[in-house]
């Protein structure tokens, strides 16, 4: 049997590359109209930065206009990223209508992949015979019936290249799931920016400041960081990010409760505005619970596979994290080494870990001097860029497109 290729950032041999703009360019088609709210659009517009910056060529499609340089601006990009609108009306198989939109007026079949996280758009453009790259956060689900046929022929054209995943449990479910996908999955953990500049602290409140930045979702955490506060009142904690309704919510609950004073609600901030916060930070949370939902009231479980954002945002500012013990997350922190991990169900070992912390200020600079180190070496975006285009390029013959 063919062996699995993954190339993942835990390949400390992997060459610095810079690619031909010969190679491939990518036309990466995303369903979701950046900038906006969700953590998605940070990672795609990330992303396609980071690969133009590899020398790729590289094209983003959305469903709405919206400048270069509008987007370069609210996520702090290297550059302004050649963007452009496609069709998507609001009709029975609009995303379907996207990716072929996508593919017939903005690639080509000799040089370009396509480069999606919609399975829809990634069906559309191998009927039409593009070379596709898929990038799945999570496995398909059995009540998907639709996604689950189309991405079973997806896999099955000449024109698929490869499966992109952004943990190993997920590798492991498609791998099991779909034999086929031997040697055609590349593990790529998400990313963060380098913080290469001095970053000015934000002015927070507090003599010990423990921080949490990201949505408000059922599971994200902030039941946890609920539980916590009343068991650590000589720490403030400050909220950054969360829709207004989820914040008057907790607000609410948190006053009826007689609790909640040394917790401190930011709001969503445009993404430049973040690593301020964190920097002002003096321990921060990635307070997942067992059960984890994403955006728009999802109702499944993505704690199982998950790569969270924050995580490396955290690592890049060399900042003791605090996190929930979860296997998925095994992948990227050790307990002691470049993290601390505690059990999501018992609050009060959080608070345990936390004066541990204000008391030991060495201890938690260590963690995140070795959290930074290990980012620089694995997580960076341009690392993942790498990883993929890598992986992309040596696909076996099979999983090529044949002109």
């Amino acid at each position: 049997m063919q062996q699995a290729f993954r190339i993942s950032e835990h390949d400390r041999s992997a060459p610095s590359v810079r690619f031909s703009q010969s190679d491939l360019d990518l036309v990466y088609v995303h369903p979701v109209p950046i900038p906006g709210s969700a953590a998605n659009t940070v990672q795609v517009a990330k992303m396609c930065d980071a690969f133009a910056r590899s020398g790729v060529a590289t094209k983003l499609v959305q469903p709405q206009a919206a400048s270069g340089a509008q987007i370069a601006s609210y996520y702090g990009l290297a550059s302004d990223p050649r963007v452009v609108s496609g069709l998507a009306p609001k009709l029975p198989g609009r995303m379907l209508l996207f990716g072929l939109d996508a593919c017939l007026r903005h690639a080509s079949r000799r040089t370009s992949v396509i480069y999606t996280r919609s399975i829809s758009v990634a069906f559309a453009a191998t009927k039409l015979g593009y070379r596709v790259a898929l990038e799945m956060h999570g496995p398909l689900w059995d009540d998907k019936s639709k996604d689950r046929e189309r991405f079973d022929r997806i896999i099955r054209t000449l024109a698929f290249t490869t499966l992109v995943v952004i943990s190993q449990k997920i590798a492991d479910w498609y791998l099991e799931t779909y034999p086929d996908l031997d040697g055609r999955i590349i593990v790529a953990h998400d990313g963060a920016d380098p913080v290469t500049t001095e970053v000015t602290p934000r002015p927070l409140t507090g003599s010990f400041r423990v921080g949490y930045t990201g949505h408000l979702y059922p599971g994200k955490g902030m039941e946890l960081i609920s539980a916590i506060a009343p068991l650590c009142p000589e720490a403030t904690f400050h909220v950054v990010g969360g829709l207004p309704e989820d914040i008057s919510r907790w607000q609410r609950e948190l006053a009826e409760a007689g609790t909640g004073d040394n917790i401190v609600f930011h709001g969503h901030q445009p993404h430049t505005e973040i690593a301020g916060f964190i920097e002002g930070m003096d321990v921060v949370l990635a307070p997942y619970l067992r059960f984890v939902r994403g955006q728009g009231g999802e109702t499944r479980n993505l704690s199982d596979w998950m790569s969270p954002l924050k995580l490396f945002e955290y690592m890049a500012h060399g900042k003791a994290i605090l996190c929930s013990d979860l296997p998925v997350l095994r992948e990227v922190l050790s307990d002691g080494r470049n993290a601390r991990l505690a059990d999501p169900d018992r609050p009060e070992d959080w608070a345990a870990l936390l004066r541990e912390s204000a008391a030991d200020p060495t201890a938690r600079d260590n963690l995140g001097r070795q959290a930074r180190a290990d980012f620089l070496d694995h997580y960076s975006w341009d690392k993942r860029a790498e990883t993929i285009l890598e992986g992309i390029l040596r696909m076996p013959a099979p999983a090529r497109h044949r002109p």
